[in-house]
């Protein structure tokens, strides 16, 4: 499967092309996009600290030295 990244400026020109800025204004200051940013970004740091877990005895050892 090939990634594909996209930048902020690609991203941007995206959203105006399709979305007027009351529009994207509208959908930022929803409750309902906050849920699914707080929703996303706890899963991200969740995931942080179990791969931070898992690799404890990696750097522990350093910094003990």
């Amino acid at each position: 499967m090939k990634k594909f990244i996209i930048t902020e400026s690609q991203a941007r020109m995206l959203l105006e092309k399709s979305m007027s800025k009351d529009e994207i204004k509208d959908v930022v200051d929803s409750k309902e996009f906050e849920k699914k940013v707080k929703t996303i970004t706890g899963d991200v740091i969740k995931k942080l600290f179990q791969i931070l877990w898992q690799k404890n005895n990696f750097y522990d050892n350093e910094i003990r030295k």
